[in-house]
Order: C-alpha cells, then structure tokens, then sequence
C-alpha cells in the first residue's frame, strides 16, 4: 500500500493509524514525504509530464522493491491518499506502468478525472460523515461526476462518521479490508508472484 499524506504532515504521520492493520492483514506500507513536505505537486491533466514528486514516489516504490525480504502479490497494489493527495493517488495510480497498481483508495478527498491515465482499476471513496473539506455532498456531486466522465472506473463509497482526520480506527480497519479483498478486483490481475 502507497500511501500518501495531505498537505502539512508527512509519510510517518500516515503510517501511523495504518500500520495495525499493516501487520493484521499482512501488507507493506509504502508511504514517501512530498519533496515539498506540504503538498504533493500533480499534473494538472493526463497528458502533462510527471512531476518530480511522481518520480519520487516511484523511486521510493522501487526502492522497497528491490529489497531482499521484500515480497507482494502484483494483484495487490494499491496507492492511498488522503486529503489533497487523493488527487495525487488517482493520477499516480492511472499513470504509473512500472507500479502497475490494481486500485486506488481515495480519504477525505475528490479526484479529477482530466488527471487519470489509461490504467482502470477499482477506486475506494471513503470519508466522513463531519468532513468540513470534503464531506458526503462534496465527494458525491465530484464522485457521480467522475463516473459520468469515466465510467469504466468501478466506484465504492464510503461515508463514517468522522471529521477529516484519520481518527477512525473502524475506517482504517474497512479501507484495509477492502483493499486485501479479492472481491475488490474487478479487472484482470497480472499473472500471481512476487516482483
């Protein structure tokens, strides 16, 4: 799991609330600090260079990778963003061919479509119920937005009852779930390995 922090904090801050259920489902947490540790600098649409960030996150990607006692299941790739970065994790995760991610989960965030690359996988919208940025009337007017523009994208929605900050343990525990759950694939996997 990529997991990329909002605007203000850093990778550690969002390890943090993950890494209980890291060990409780068995996955890797992969999670950078911006290169500007304030926000993360994302193309403004599909076809716009990577920026210098997506190159780190990839760099920091391959890097784990390459570790010896490192290994993963290619069907299981997510990238996670939340705040500001959900925009982020949507463009990196279409956009990324040496990632090859097989979703993207989307916290407290929207996501533009003119920002997504060629790559389709099932996307989580999670967020709260009290979210003064991003709440359920927000992320569902962007969200059916989105479909109507990509709708080959599969959408699941979440809304808990939470402010912006990633203080539900029961969110965390979901988004989790949801991505270590086979059910969550909607399209052909690479074949099963490790890299």
């Amino acid at each position: 799991m990529i997991l990329l922090h909002g605007s203000g904090v850093n990778g550690n801050w969002m390890i943090n609330p993950f890494l209980h259920f890291a060990d409780k489902y068995k996955f890797i947490i992969v999670a950078p600090d911006s290169r500007q540790n304030m926000y993360w600098n994302i193309p403004k649409r599909a076809s716009d260079p990577w920026t210098q960030d997506f190159y780190h996150i990839e760099a920091c990607f391959q890097y784990v990778k390459k570790q010896a006692n490192v290994s993963f299941d290619k069907r299981f790739i997510t990238v996670n963003g939340n705040s500001r970065a959900g925009y982020a994790a949507g463009s990196f995760a279409s956009r990324a061919n040496s990632v090859a991610a097989t979703s993207a989960i989307v916290m407290h965030s929207n996501i533009l479509a003119r920002q997504f690359g060629w790559r389709v996988f099932p996307i989580l919208w999670s967020t709260g119920a009290k979210d003064p940025l991003y709440g359920p009337s927000v992320t569902n007017t962007n969200r059916a937005y989105f479909h109507h523009v990509r709708p080959e994208y599969k959408i699941t929605s979440r809304t808990w009852d939470s402010s912006h900050s990633l203080n539900s343990r029961k969110e965390i525990d979901n988004i989790c779930l949801w991505f270590v759950s086979p059910s969550t694939r909607l399209y052909p996997a690479p074949p099963l390995g490790s890299y």
